[in-house]
């Protein structure tokens, strides 16, 4: 089954909304539904590293600054660098924890650490490979996530019950007026959730590592 698309995906959170029983009902515009979509995708892609979300390429550091010599503009943060190894071979390029990486020479990449927040290489290289001057060309698994959906026909690549009921429930949770209901799509949610990860690790093909009995709390805005 396809992907949902934005615009549908908020007609039907809309939908659900207008079918709520009680004096309390709230109609939400389309602006609230898409804010509620992006920020439950968000949400879940904080969840876990799923495969449909993730992907290997390759880079080369530059063996000067010790940044690749592309730019990883589609990736949004440090953390989102799942595993550094070798291209041909198996050895793992791993992240520093102490300051041996300040000591170690030659061409060979060893250790990774995140560039600082202030670095000017920051929003396009993210990282440095160690020592500075390797060269050795590298594969990376990314955690790819998508640019915000605005536009109706942008594809929401996660499940379609799950990002319906958990924009249901974000929204209904936010303002408050009907607990009882927000309870119920909490519920939906939360099962449509725990359903979705056993069954996708009973399949040949995972999406990630999501514990079934993962729990989820709202902070109303």
């Amino acid at each position: 089954m396809a992907y949902p698309k934005f615009g549908q995906l908020v007609q039907d959170v809309i939908k659900e909304a207008g079918l709520v029983d009680g004096s309390a009902v709230q109609f939400y515009t389309e602006p609230q539904v898409q804010i509620a979509i992006n920020s439950m995708f968000s949400y879940l892609m904080e969840k876990d590293n799923w495969e449909h979300l993730c992907e290997w390429r390759t880079f080369t550091p530059d063996g000067t600054t010790g940044c690749a010599t592309e730019n990883f503009s589609d990736i949004l943060e440090p953390e989102d660098f799942l595993q550094i190894r070798f291209a041909q071979r198996k050895a793992l390029v791993v992240p520093a924890r102490e300051n041996d990486y300040l000591f170690v020479t030659g061409t060979m990449p060893i250790y990774y650490t995140p560039l600082m927040w202030n670095d000017p290489l920051q929003a396009t290289k993210l990282i440095r490979i160690w020592p500075k001057t390797a060269t050795e060309v590298l594969s990376v698994r990314v955690k790819v996530r998508p640019s915000p959906f605005v536009d109706p026909d942008d594809v929401v690549p996660f499940n379609n019950l799950i990002i319906k009921m958990g924009s249901l429930w974000y929204l209904m949770a936010g303002d408050g007026l009907n607990p009882g209901n927000a309870q119920k799509a909490q519920t939906m949610f939360e099962q449509a959730y725990a359903d979705f990860v056993t069954r996708i690790n009973k399949a040949d093909i995972g999406y990630g590592t999501g514990y079934f009995g993962d729990t989820f709390a709202l902070q109303p805005s």
